[in-house]
């Protein structure tokens, strides 16, 4: 049911929002002779590797409850490491650099990666269903035993590659905040949440992701719409979207990252949710049987403009980690890293919550497959493009309040620099 697998996942987020200011509370307050972060980079690595493959376990014969029981208490365990893994690496990215250009140069490598590892994810689904895992008694497609196998070489790689920043990076501002009195976890939070600008930059990640409500609803209407159900054949077209379209969100970054040192990371911002309004909205037209390889030019587009935007933001959060000590005299990048996911993990998961229920709200019913009552497929079709372009557009407003410019960072950095010298 799609109303199970959205409240699952819901689940997961709510969680993971309300672990992720606890951990990056801690990773602030911790003090030992490797650092704040790293210890728990590597540690959380292993943990999570370790734990990804779990949620797979579940058996076919299981009833839904019993199945929607156990991916989330395996989901539930995953999630805890991968927060102790990820807060503090999210927390080092925003201290690796001072300089108001470098920072989204440095977020602009970062991005490279993340979107060659979502080529591979991308392809995920297309790899179970190749003939290798086959269930031999019955001759059908065996689609557990596929991403079985495909969790345990992820986790592997979760775990050799995870470890690395913990290993090798070195913090630059530990140096500073060493001897520093440790703060009270809602001290920490009330402080970092009076930041104005990072309040705009709260509101702005909200209501673009909140488009999430229609998240679901993409690989239903590729599936059943675009593929007359063919569910192999939608896979490749998914595969073929994330390979394509993140091979030209990669060829983008130079640009966004050129772009922003011409007109400021505001500006660029614009740019991103320019290209996205554009891409959500022609969705409607785009996903057409008649021309099934336009939902992988829709898909490029959305692509391109979440990579400069997944550039710009964490990007300007490290901007206003400087405004706050400018204020405060502290450095606290942990409380700045995990609200600002906290945030972005409750839009998701008020708009997955929706999700489902909005599906099955349509009409949809996954026992009709492709044969879903044309008024049915035509309501997903609306929301599916309608949804998210209005949630951008008023995130786009947002942007026209956020101050803080190249000049306005050049005068915090000197002011910053004069008071405890350069890192």
């Amino acid at each position: 049911s799609p109303a199970l697998i959205s409240f699952s996942f819901a689940v997961f987020r709510l969680y993971d929002a309300i672990i992720d200011p606890i951990m990056g509370w801690i990773s602030d307050n911790t003090r030992t002779r490797w650092g704040r972060r790293r210890p728990y980079v590597v540690v959380g690595a292993i943990l999570t590797g370790v734990t990804f493959p779990l949620i797979w376990l579940v058996q076919p014969g299981w009833s839904p409850f019993a199945m929607t029981v156990w991916l989330i208490v395996a989901g539930i365990v995953f999630f805890t490491f991968a927060t102790i893994w990820n807060m503090p690496y999210q927390s080092m990215l925003l201290e690796m650099t001072g300089d108001y250009n470098e920072r989204t140069s440095v977020t602009s490598f970062r991005a490279v990666f993340q979107n060659l590892a979502s080529v591979i994810s991308s392809w995920v689904w297309a790899i179970t269903q190749l003939p290798f895992f086959l269930d031999q008694s019955t001759g059908k497609q065996d689609t557990l035993s596929g991403i079985r196998a495909v969790a345990v070489v992820m986790g592997l790689l979760i775990i050799v590659l995870g470890v690395l920043p913990g290993l090798f990076l070195k913090e630059r501002h530990y140096a500073k905040v060493e001897g520093n009195k440790k703060e009270k976890l809602l001290q920490s939070l009330k402080l970092t949440l009076r930041s104005k600008p990072f309040l705009l930059i709260l509101a702005f990640a909200v209501l673009s992701s909140f488009g999430a409500i229609t998240l679901s609803f993409g690989p239903y209407i590729t599936t059943f719409h675009v593929c007359g159900g063919d569910q192999g054949r939608a896979s490749v077209i998914t595969g073929m979207a994330g390979t394509i379209g993140l091979a030209f969100a990669i060829a983008s970054l130079p640009f966004f990252n050129l772009l922003s040192r011409r007109i400021g990371k505001t500006r660029t911002l614009g740019v991103c949710v320019f290209l996205q309004i554009v891409g959500s909205a022609g969705s409607y037209w785009l996903y057409t049987p008649d021309f099934p390889s336009l939902v992988i030019a829709q898909k490029t587009l959305i692509y391109i403009a979440n990579a400069g935007l997944w550039v710009m933001l964490p990007s300007m959060v490290a901007d206003t980690v400087d405004f706050d000590e400018l204020s405060t005299g502290e450095r606290r990048e942990g409380s700045f890293a995990s609200i600002f996911s906290w945030i972005l993990k409750v839009s998701m998961t008020l708009g997955l919550a929706l999700s489902g229920p909005f599906l099955e709200w349509s009409g949809f019913h996954i026992d009709l497959g492709a044969n879903q009552p044309e008024e049915v497929m035509t309501r997903m079709r609306l929301g599916f493009a309608i949804a998210p372009t209005l949630l951008l557009f008023v995130a786009g407003a947002v942007l026209f309040f956020y101050k803080l410019g190249p000049a306005r960072m050049a005068e915090i950095r000197a002011e910053l620099e004069r008071r405890r010298g350069a890192f």
